[in-house]
C-alpha cells in the first residue's frame, strides 16, 4: 500500500497537479492583497463598483466560454504529438471562437451600455460597463493561453500565468 501511494505520488500527473495548485495558490495569495488594498485606497463606494465590475467580467467569461478551454486542453493534448496538423487547426478554431465572442460581446456593451448598467448597477455608468466587457474578452483570452498551456503539458508556465 505504501508502494502505491509513493508511486502516485512520483508520477507526472501527481507533479503537474501539484504545480497547478502552486501556483493557484499563489494567485489566491496575491488577489488576497492586491483587493485589501484596492480597498483601502477607493474606499466603500468606489471598492463596491470595482468590485461588482470585477465579479461580471469574470462571470460573463465563464458564461460565453461554451466550454472552449477544455475543449482546447483534450483535443489539442490528444492530436498534439499525431503529425496531421489538427491541434494548430484546434487552436485557431477556438481562437477564432474566443475571438468572436469576444468581439460579439463588446459589440453589444457599447450598442446597449447605457441600458445594461442602469439594470446592472442601479444607475448610469457606461464607461464601467464598457471595462467590464473589456475585461471578459481579456479574461477570455487570458483563459485561453492557460489552457494551451496545459494542453502542451507546460504546466509551470501555466501556473505562473495563473500566478501573474
Amino acid at each position: 500500500m505504501f508502494q502505491l501511494i509513493k508511486r502516485l505520488l512520483k508520477s507526472d500527473t501527481a507533479k503537474d497537479a501539484s504545480t497547478m495548485t502552486v501556483g493557484t495558490a499563489v494567485a489566491a495569495l496575491l488577489a488576497a492583497v492586491f483587493f485589501i488594498i484596492v480597498a483601502r485606497r477607493l474606499g466603500p463606494k468606489e471598492f463596491g463598483i470595482f468590485s461588482l465590475a470585477t465579479v461580471a467580467s469574470f462571470m460573463f467569461a465563464d458564461m460565453v466560454d461554451l466550454a472552449l478551454n477544455a475543449a482546447l486542453v483534450r483535443f489539442v493534448a490528444a492530436e498534439r504529438h499525431k503529425e496531421e496538423g489538427k491541434a494548430e487547426k484546434y487552436l485557431k478554431y477556438i481562437l477564432k471562437l474566443k475571438l468572436g465572442i469576444g468581439v460579439l460581446l463588446l459589440v453589444i456593451v457599447v450598442l446597449f451600455a447605457p441600458a445594461l448598467s442602469k439594470l446592472l448597477f442601479g444607475s448610469s455608468l457606461p464607461t464601467i460597463l464598457f471595462l467590464t466587457g473589456l475585461g471578459t474578452v481579456f479574461q477570455l483570452l487570458y483563459t485561453f493561453g492557460i489552457a494551451h498551456l496545459q494542453a502542451i503539458q507546460r504546466f509551470a508556465k501555466a501556473a505562473f500565468l495563473i500566478a501573474l
